[in-house]
């Protein structure tokens, strides 16, 4: 027999019933509750795991316990049961025999708190907007004290009787009336004992008629609709919905504000990119004044017609606070750019509180607009690149200087700040996708009609890059500069340039050098120079190198034996070189004439232009040339025996076991 919410403790043995023992250092047994003898993890109750340390010898054994919480819902007949390398870490010949159940266990559901809201006491009238007291006694009717020590009620207002609550799935329910306040308690509640509490609430804006202040105890709520676990803190068996309600309030409209769009002053004709003057008036005209806490936004459109809809054009956009009284006004001037490309007739329209903040008796009189803006299309500049210089012959990877002129076609200065950027390709077509941008140059300026500026910049030519290429300019290549119809002539070819390849590459393998015998298992010293023999630094600052043991002069990785790949790290300039020296071990039981070679940068990563001269094999040691092999004796292998091994008698699972033991090598060689 149990209690639910008690702690148990579950034991169970294990024996390993095959032939062989256990192989691995750990394993893990879970336990859990069932309500039927046939165990099915989808009905049962997990209740702990635990770590096996044990190594089992075949037919041996181990009992473990553990302790576990019965949990606090449950009551009826189940059964307790283990389950044995749940994990399937240990290999077995067997696995169906792994879980074990107990005899019926009878658990009765233990002692649980039961809350509920006695009192709800909420003001007898009240206005929109403002705020009142609400107080509640919440009591324990359960059978015992809450489990829980902390938990929270939340306040909500509904202008019916009834709290609109839908279960969503399962205990996750939604409230679609609004929550005033949440409100926290500390302490676990005895069982017959109560708490009052109270709050300061604001009345809903527009609230009107009679309403109804809810309490719900033990639930957590922010906002309206909001997805929350009827369970709560407090484990309450079958009464989870612990909800309580005021006597009706009689709430009364609070007489709202009312801002009005009185006045929209504009010229009556303006130019398009120009700056015009631009004032409204809003007045109060409702029953009262704005809270002083109230914020609003007023919005000023530029459109096509005197209507507000999406397709128009925001301008201006001020921001309000504070109180406004009944009867009083404020005037909004701005200063308001008109759009690059109107033109023709348009209407500034201005919305008072456009974002909605402010409750009102009316929203209808939020918008006006001024007389018709007459917009006449202003003149505007055209930049176009019209002559250049372009690099002459240049080498890949050399820097190569261009220059090129804009001219200002239009009737309109250009004002402000623009970037022109230059552009080389290996074609006259033109293709964003196969051209490549090496510059950008900022110009910042006033360009007045039919004057020009030159501007120049300096790249870097790839070092991939050989033959002609075309050198293209796209002037204000942003689209900063308003040019209205004229955006096309805004690139422009302004010659061609060579590009000589880039200087031949050369790293050469020089001076290997390596002892003429050696015994195998044993180490050997390689010493080997490179050298760029080319005209021109290598493109790379890295790449392979390797060293390899061939029963000839020729490299064939594919049979011959690698005995190191150190690599090389830093670029070589033309003419310089660097040495190196290396011991790497030869094979076991290796024997026979073989030839050391080194080998560099086999893939070209450099730029080498010449893989003839990047392998070259072992002189003497002390001598110039190449071609001498190195005679490799095998040496006798060694034999190493364990000779003899001690372990204490009995050991504990789980604790450090001591082991001695002695090795010999019986062999004719060496370790």
């Amino acid at each position: 027999k149990a209690i639910s919410g008690q702690v148990i403790q579950v034991k169970f043995t294990v024996a390993d019933s095959a032939i062989g023992g256990t192989n691995v250092p750990q394993w893990y047994d879970d336990v859990y509750l069932s309500p039927t003898r046939k165990f099915d993890p989808a009905t049962a109750t997990f209740l702990g795991r635990v770590q096996d340390l044990t190594v089992l010898a075949p037919h041996e054994s181990y009992t473990s316990s553990a302790e576990v919480t019965l949990p606090l819902s449950l009551s009826g007949s189940y059964y307790a049961v283990a389950v044995t390398d749940i994990l399937g870490q240990v290999p077995e010949t067997d696995g169906t025999n792994n879980v074990g159940v107990s005899d019926s266990i009878v658990v009765a559901l233990g002692d649980y708190g039961n809350l509920e809201v006695a009192r709800v006491v909420g003001p007898p009238t009240g206005f929109s907007g403002d705020t009142a007291r609400v107080e509640w006694t919440v009591q324990n009717h359960g059978t015992g004290r809450t489990n829980a020590t902390q938990w929270f009620d939340t306040i909500f207002f509904s202008s019916d009787s009834v709290l609109d609550v839908s279960v969503a799935s399962g205990q996750q329910i939604r409230i679609s009336d609004p929550p005033l306040a949440v409100v926290a308690h500390d302490g676990a509640l005895e069982k017959d004992s109560s708490y009052t509490a109270s709050a300061q609430v604001t009345i809903p804006e527009g609230a009107n008629g009679p309403g109804w202040f809810f309490i719900y105890s033990d639930l957590r709520c922010e906002f309206a609709g909001q997805l929350v676990s009827e369970a709560g803190n407090v484990f309450e068996y079958l009464s989870e919905r612990n909800v309580g309600a005021s006597s009706a309030a009689q709430i009364t409209l609070t007489p709202p504000p009312d801002l009005v769009v009185s006045q929209v002053i504009g010229p009556s004709g303006a130019a398009s990119g120009s700056t015009i003057g631009v004032r409204w008036t809003v007045r109060n005209g409702g029953f009262t004044a704005t809270r002083s806490a109230a914020a609003w936004t007023d919005n000023l459109y530029l459109s096509a017609d005197s209507l507000l809809d999406g397709a128009d054009v925001l301008v201006a956009s001020v921001s309000h606070g504070g109180i406004l009284a009944l009867g009083k006004s404020y005037t909004t001037p701005v200063s308001v750019r008109i759009p690059d490309g109107a033109s023709g007739t348009h209407y500034l329209i201005a919305k008072t509180d456009a974002l909605g903040q402010v409750g009102e008796y009316l929203e209808s009189n939020n918008v006006l607009a001024a007389r018709p803006l007459n917009v006449t299309l202003s003149p505007w500049p055209n930049l176009v690149p019209i002559s250049g210089t372009p690099p002459g012959t240049v080498p890949a990877g050399g820097t190569a200087s261009v220059s090129w002129t804009v001219q200002n076609l239009g009737i309109e200065g250009a004002i402000g700040n623009w970037e022109d950027d230059v552009w080389i390709s290996p074609s006259a077509t033109w293709n964003p996708a196969t051209a490549a941008n090496v510059a950008g140059v900022r110009i910042s300026r006033t360009l007045f009609p039919n004057n020009s500026y030159t501007a120049s910049a300096s790249f870097g030519v790839p070092t991939s890059y050989a033959g002609t290429y075309h050198v293209f300019i796209v002037t204000d290549a942003n689209r900063q500069v308003f040019e209205n119809t004229d955006e096309e002539d805004n690139l422009q070819e302004i010659g061609t340039f060579t590009v000589t390849s880039y200087p031949v590459v050369d790293l050469a393998v020089t001076d290997v050098t390596a002892s003429t015998a050696a015994n195998s298992g044993q180490p050997l010293t390689v010493e080997w120079s490179v050298v760029n023999q080319g005209a021109a630094a290598t493109l790379a600052a890295s790449w392979d190198e390797d060293v390899w043991l061939s029963s000839d002069t020729q490299l064939q990785p594919s049979t011959d034996i690698l005995l190191a790949k150190p690599g090389h790290g830093g670029a070589l300039n033309a003419g310089d070189g660097y040495h190196r020296s290396l011991t790497p071990t030869l094979p076991n039981g290796l024997s026979g004439a073989y030839y050391v070679l080194v080998r560099t940068d086999p893939l070209a990563r450099s730029g080498d232009a010449d893989l003839s001269n990047n392998v070259r094999a072992a002189a003497v040691t002390g001598q110039q040339g190449s071609g001498t092999p190195v005679v490799i004796t095998a040496v006798p292998p060694p034999d190493l025996v364990v000779s003899s091994l001690e372990l204490a008698a009995k050991g504990d699972a789980g604790q450090p076991l001591r082991l001695k033991w002695a090795v010999r090598n019986q062999g004719p060689g060496p370790v």
